[in-house]
């Protein structure tokens, strides 16, 4: 059995990622993300991301100035739909009126008037819905991720154009959308992709990312291998390091060449496992899974395929694994960006279990 834990564990990248927008311009033209919690929780803030606007003519600052609602609503057992009712009584939802080109890729988020309790297992969505049209322009609201393999039947993205449950099959797959509780964010906060290259000369040198396994999650685990977002050049024979380190210490290194890739060029979701013996690793220990650069940015460099998040905090939101994204040139101290964090994860082979010899399962993690 192989427990998968990462930024977003079951990922698969198609190509460089982005996002496709619904234009917002018509009263009742409106975006919406269904989902259902994995536990209760008092939802406080909601966020959706917007793409780009067109001015409405004469606003200044550049904006689009047309009303959006933005709340929580329930979804109808018969269609699928918003119900149109808001969680939390009947004004519980806030206007935005004012999208500004300062918020263009961004997620724009509201406090709720009434902080709303959600319970586990019941289906929801986040809904923005244009109420007052303005004359002209518009704004886009992200309405799905591009260039990402993760369709599925639940949860979905739904725009005005859908009407009955059969309309759904043509919106599956994932999307970027924001709810806050006091302590915790949850959907998938992915505010903008990004990149970074590295090679022996670049700084940094090296990217990682750190984790740590909460302590309940058993005595000890060992990682054989990793599943990392990158992409390297084609045609061009040369080799990088995957490492598994505790502080600055290599405990594992895997030399990767990349003439035994497959569709170089692009990015994708490449699993390696790792070639020397399996570390036993410690629960409540801070670990990082690193790629490093080995050779001359003048010979190749191998491109890290990354995302930023709105805050922080939203890192809580890609599970309870404490992931901090780290860098570092040459063999100096890791430094980090806290509002990124690089498309990595694990392959844990084994789990020494708990005295009552249960697996433990946590907020994304993927069993296979």
């Amino acid at each position: 059995m192989r427990f998968l834990i990462g930024t977003v564990a079951d990922l698969l990248l198609t190509g460089n990622p982005g996002y496709t927008a619904n234009t917002i311009n018509v009263v009742g033209d409106k975006q919406y993300y269904a989902f259902r919690l994995d536990e209760g929780a008092t939802i406080t803030t909601v966020g959706v991301r917007q793409n780009t606007r067109v001015n409405t003519t004469g606003s200044s600052p550049a904006a689009y100035t047309g009303t959006v609602r933005i709340g929580i609503q329930g979804l109808s057992a018969t269609t699928g739909l918003n119900d149109g009712t808001w969680v939390g009584g009947a004004s519980n939802y806030v206007d935005v009126s004012s999208w500004t080109s300062a918020n263009d890729g961004k997620f724009v988020t509201v406090t709720l008037p009434s902080a709303v309790t959600l319970s586990r297992g019941v289906p929801y969505c986040v809904i923005a819905e244009l109420v007052t049209a303005a004359a002209t322009g518009s704004v886009g609201i992200a309405a799905l991720f591009s260039a990402i393999a993760l369709n599925g039947s639940f949860p979905y993205s739904l725009d005005e154009t859908v009407t009955t449950q059969a309309g759904k099959t043509a919106a599956l797959a994932r999307f970027p959308w924001l709810m806050r509780s006091a302590s915790k964010t949850y959907g998938l906060p992915i505010e903008t992709w990004s990149t970074t290259a590295i090679a022996s000369d670049t700084t940094p040198s090296e990217v990682g990312l750190a984790f740590t396994l909460p302590a309940g999650s058993g005595s000890n685990y060992k990682v054989d291998g990793a599943f990392l977002g990158f992409s390297t050049p084609g045609n061009v024979d040369f080799s990088f390091d995957m490492v598994l380190y505790q502080g600055t210490t290599a405990l594992q290194t895997t030399t990767i060449d990349n003439a035994q890739l497959a569709a170089v060029g692009s990015s994708r979701r490449h699993d390696l496992p790792f070639d020397t013996t399996l570390s036993s690793l410690t629960p409540g220990t801070e670990y990082i899974l690193a790629l490093k650069g080995t050779a001359a940015s003048s010979t190749a460099s191998i491109t890290i395929r990354e995302f930023t998040i709105p805050a922080s905090g939203d890192k809580t939101a890609f599970g309870p694994w404490g992931f901090r994204y780290v860098s570092r040139t040459g063999t100096g101290a890791w430094s980090e960006d806290t509002t990124r964090l690089p498309l990595f994860g694990l392959s844990i082979d084994e789990i020494t279990t708990t005295a009552s010899g249960a697996y433990p399962i946590f907020g994304g993690m993927v069993i296979k």
